[in-house]
């Protein structure tokens, strides 16, 4: 009977073996790509004065960015006050990011036209914001 054939216990391990390295190489993988995302987002707020609290004269940013690789994406919440244009520099900065970093995304063929509509919208609220003097006033 050709069905009745045992495997070798040694093939037994070399399989579970090789199915725990790529494993924990996939977890090793996973928490680089987003330790560099953490670092290219961190980044985009250098030189820009964001506050805890709104301060007068203050707007809000509401923004999502997203990033990830193949077989996951993260989408990431940013809302700050600070001055209006330190908003319209942040949220280039962040449409930037989106743009480059969801390329190899699940997401990649809807989330440039998401992060653009969501630009727009945003760019309105900073400038509605800035009209009726900050987000204290508003």
């Amino acid at each position: 009977m050709v069905g009745a054939q045992q495997v070798p216990p040694f093939a037994i391990a070399i399989v579970t073996l090789v199915f725990v390295v790529l494993v924990i190489l996939a977890l090793f993988f996973f928490r680089g790509y987003e330790r560099l995302a953490r670092r290219s987002l961190d980044r985009k707020c250098i030189g820009l004065e964001l506050h805890d609290f709104p301060q007068p004269g203050d707007v809000i940013l509401d923004y999502h960015t997203y990033h990830g690789f193949v077989a996951w994406f993260t989408q990431t919440r940013h809302h700050v006050a600070l001055p209006p244009d330190d908003a319209r520099t942040l949220l280039g900065r962040l449409l930037r990011f989106n743009l480059l970093w969801c390329l190899v995304t699940p997401g990649a063929f809807f989330i440039p036209p998401l992060a653009l509509l969501n630009y727009f919208a945003e760019r309105r609220s900073i400038a509605d914001q800035e009209m009726n003097g900050g987000c204290l006033n508003g």
